[in-house]
């Protein structure tokens, strides 16, 4: 109740927000309430499912958005690394990130006395060439340290001594794809590599291998250097956010 504007008899009218009112005459379900200027009010209506509330691009007004993904790694997919001769990954490496995670973990393989081979998809096609270059550090529970390389392969190798195929071990592998989808840049990665050896003790790698030339590199394959097949394990891919 208020006075009309004449100021000759009370009416009925929407309180203005100056009066203590909203201004408004009609509401949704979800609507929300901010001021859009000076002494005025206006209505954001609700967003979509798991929205989350932000301001926006030009800091004038909230709105709704998608959550930006929690933190640096943004999960992209899992590979579950089933029985075969080798196993891949040639979708979600794209421009979206520079720099992309792949967490391996239990892979096992039913063969005894193998070692672990990387190579990259170009463009879509798996490159066999002698076009890679690796360098790797391990060492092991026996106290024992090695180092090893190559120039010129057709394979980044992973693990620096062969695995055990029993049924009770697996490895763990950490790979870092740094500026995959560069094509005028030489695509690097860089992992860490645990197994148990084919001699029964614990084995660690660091290592890193290149492209010799550039390319768009879209994806990865991992084999063993000799015949058997991977039985188990997941490989999970992330995003590293830009900023």
């Amino acid at each position: 109740l208020s006075m009309n504007s004449g100021a000759t008899a009370p009416e009925w009218a929407t309180a203005a927000p100056t009066a203590g009112g909203t201004g408004q005459t009609a509401w949704a379900t979800g609507d929300l309430l901010y001021a859009n200027g000076t002494n005025t009010l206006t209505k954001l209506a609700k967003g979509s499912a798991a929205d989350v509330l932000t301001m926006n691009s030009g800091a004038t007004a909230p709105e709704w958005a998608a959550p930006a993904g929690g933190g640096a790694w943004n999960y992209i997919s899992t590979t579950t690394i089933s029985t075969a001769a080798t196993w891949s990954i040639t979708s979600g490496i794209d421009s979206t990130y520079d720099i992309y995670k792949i967490l391996i973990s239990g892979m096992q393989f039913n063969t005894d006395d193998r070692l672990f081979y990387l190579q990259f998809y170009v463009s879509g096609v798996l490159d066999t060439s002698t076009d890679y270059m690796w360098a790797l550090n391990y060492s092991t529970s026996n106290g024992t340290t090695h180092v090893g390389g190559s120039g010129t392969d057709s394979i980044i190798k992973l693990n620096g001594d062969s695995n055990e195929g029993n049924a009770d071990t697996r490895a763990d592998c950490e790979l870092t794809l740094w500026h995959p989808a560069e094509s005028g840049y030489k695509c690097q990665v860089t992992y860490t590599f645990v197994n148990v050896g084919h001699s029964g003790d614990l084995k660690s790698t660091y290592g890193a291998g290149s492209k010799k030339t550039t390319g768009t590199i879209d994806g990865i394959q991992v084999k063993a250097n000799n015949t058997g097949n991977f039985t188990g394990g997941t490989a999970r891919l992330y995003g590293i956010s830009n900023s």
